[in-house]
């Protein structure tokens, strides 16, 4: 998406006080967000948005904490996030974050609805933020879309998008491990995702062992349990979908 986190609701989210600055607001949402509090993360998002200037990242904090709440329901959620985000027009701008998020949620709305059109409008986003960047969120997020849509398409459509998530796949491998020899000040969080994202580059490219190398070293940032279970999720539904290619195109 990266990348979904469980979350860990408190009943009653807390409600800023009366003359709370705008600083502490953000502050208080991004508390929230980091002990996987989406429920809480809402409202102070609201308040951001509405107390202060025109903000991108408010908007996509807000977006992203409203699909990760599932209140009331996952779908709810999901074409409310969808109404938060369309502020921003996606359609419109380049911004990678908006348009990974904007991938995400309609990525979800097609597994949860099965619309061909969301999930070709999860694709176009997705695509257009890692041109813009060239991000491993997008990237790997593309070749998972790619293949995803290669699983349910006829045979030619099947190989093409198939290549083309390669393609992504061998792309990313080459930036994550540039990204690794450079950056050596990255956040044992950040480490992580980068490493993850290398390991499903691999399962995709079907190098397993390459694959057990980054999944082992992802491990050893210490990852909180919610981002192993959801790289492990992902990896599952990929291995899925390329044993499906792979019958449709022997």
């Amino acid at each position: 998406v990266a990348p979904s986190v469980p979350a860990g609701i408190r009943s009653e989210p807390p409600t800023p006080e009366r003359g709370t600055s705008l600083s502490d607001i953000k502050k208080q949402a991004a508390e929230a967000m980091d002990r996987c509090d989406f429920e809480a993360a809402v409202p102070l998002w609201e308040r951001a948005r509405d107390a202060g200037p025109k903000d991108n990242f408010v908007v996509q904090q807000l977006g992203l904490a409203t699909y990760k709440s599932k209140k009331p329901t996952e779908l709810e959620a999901l074409k409310k996030a969808r109404d938060v985000l369309s502020y921003l027009r996606p359609h419109e701008g380049l911004d990678p974050e908006t348009l990974g998020l904007w991938g995400a949620v309609h990525k979800r709305l097609y597994e949860l609805e099965g619309d061909d059109e969301m999930l070709t409008e999860a694709i176009t986003a997705t695509e257009k933020g890692f041109v813009v960047r060239g991000d491993f969120y997008n990237g790997i997020n593309l070749a998972f879309l790619l293949d995803r849509r290669a699983a349910e398409a006829s045979s030619e459509i099947a190989a093409e998008d198939h290549a083309r998530a390669q393609g992504v796949r061998r792309r990313l491998v080459e930036a994550c491990r540039a990204k690794l020899e450079e950056a050596s000040d990255m956040s044992p969080t950040e480490r992580y995702w980068v490493l993850a994202t290398l390991q499903q580059a691999a399962v995709g490219l079907g190098d397993e062992q390459a694959a057990e190398k980054w999944g082992q070293q992802a491990l050893e940032q210490q990852p909180s349990s919610h981002m192993v279970e959801s790289s492990h999720e992902q990896l599952e539904k990929l291995r899925s979908l390329l044993s499906k290619i792979q019958a449709k195109l022997a």
